[in-house]
């Protein structure tokens, strides 16, 4: 992929700023760098993101596979909190699909909390589509992964993820 545009720094700052923070909270907490390296992996695909998309049309489909992904993954997320045992893959294990007395519902995802927390970020997203899509059609489409989305929360009773979708809304509307 060739880079068309312009790459602006001011766009990079702050996730290389989280990523500093990242690291500088690993160090000051004493805690093994190389077992929570895999907390930059998000950070550092957004930055690849950016570099490798340069025009709106890619970046939109990018964002649209993203969506239609977390949403076929909470439909399977609740399918499994509906109590379909034989639908969670074998290194799920019981801590992760039981916690707290409440049933999980994760996806192909390893951990409740991945799917709590994507779910979060797709609310906002597919809720900005869904007010700008001028298409009917589309636009039961993007309600539906809206939908997905605050179900995938639900499934993973994950109550931080809630408090993203809140803010991430309120922003959004705003």
């Amino acid at each position: 992929i060739k880079q068309t545009s312009r790459v602006v720094i001011k766009n990079l700052v702050p996730f290389i700023g989280m990523i500093i923070a990242i690291i500088f909270s690993i160090i000051w907490n004493r805690l093994d760098f190389w077992a929570l390296k895999s907390y930059l992996n998000p950070l550092l695909a957004a930055i690849f993101v950016y570099l490798a998309i340069s025009e709106m049309r890619e970046l939109r489909l990018f964002v649209v596979a993203f969506l239609l992904l977390a949403f076929a993954n909470n439909v399977l997320a609740g399918l499994q909190y509906a109590g379909f045992d034989n639908l969670y893959l074998p290194y799920q294990t019981e801590h992760v699909r039981e916690a707290a007395g409440f049933r999980r519902g994760v996806g192909v995802l390893g951990h409740f909390m991945e799917e709590g927390m994507i779910c979060a970020a797709v609310v906002p997203i597919a809720m900005m589509i869904f007010l700008e899509e001028k298409k009917k059609s589309l636009k039961w489409v993007w309600a539906l992964v809206l939908v997905s989305a605050i179900a995938g929360i639900t499934f993973s009773v994950l109550r931080a993820a809630l408090g993203g979708v809140v803010v991430g809304s309120l922003l959004t509307l705003l």
